[in-house]
């Protein structure tokens, strides 16, 4: 265990734990103070994560800190409140969602998610949290690109780069070859 420092922690305090860990929990404590550190530590390593480290965040219940809680509880019982902390992913998906069924609300939502996604460095938890979302791709105007003239090299090298920057197409086009 270590302390975060709360409202203090940087990326060098990250990548120093990183360094030394394969899972970190972050724990706060149960109060104003404690939710605010909690997601500055949040976008503190949004942009650092990576699939080696496993992250994942843990509020006190209110009045509490770790101490506090042992004390009344157990060692037991705080290790049970480890076990269960909310991983990154989860915590990044639900940390400012509200029980509203709005399309309005849902796009506000999606849109803040993306921009958090796009801070967050290539890797296979980014794909898979853009899987979770849904992102749905087949309503998304792509803009056919433009093949010069030159050589089949070339179109051959910007095909190949449309697929790897649009995969879904792939799948898209599985579906169109499917119905048909």
């Amino acid at each position: 265990a270590v302390a975060s420092l709360g409202t203090a922690f940087t990326t060098s305090h990250f990548n120093l734990a990183a360094k030394y860990a394969d899972e970190i929990i972050f724990c706060f404590d149960g109060d104003v103070a404690g939710q605010k550190a909690m997601h500055k530590a949040f976008l503190v390593i949004l942009p650092l994560i990576r699939d080696q480290v496993s992250c994942a965040f843990l509020a006190m219940p209110k009045g509490e800190d770790p101490d506090s809680y042992i004390n009344k509880h157990s060692a037991t019982s705080f290790q049970s409140l480890l076990d269960n902390a909310t991983p990154f992913s989860e915590y990044l998906l639900t940390h400012n969602s509200k029980d509203i069924d709005s399309l309005e609300y849902r796009a506000k939502q999606q849109h803040y998610l993306s921009n958090l996604i796009k801070d967050m460095p290539d890797s296979v938890l980014k794909k898979l949290i853009h899987e979770k979302i849904g992102v749905n791709y087949t309503n998304t105007v792509i803009k056919q690109p433009t093949l010069p003239a030159e050589t089949t090299s070339s179109m051959h090298e910007q095909f190949i780069d449309l697929i790897f920057s649009f995969p879904q197409l792939v799948e898209i086009e599985k579906q169109v070859i499917k119905s048909q």
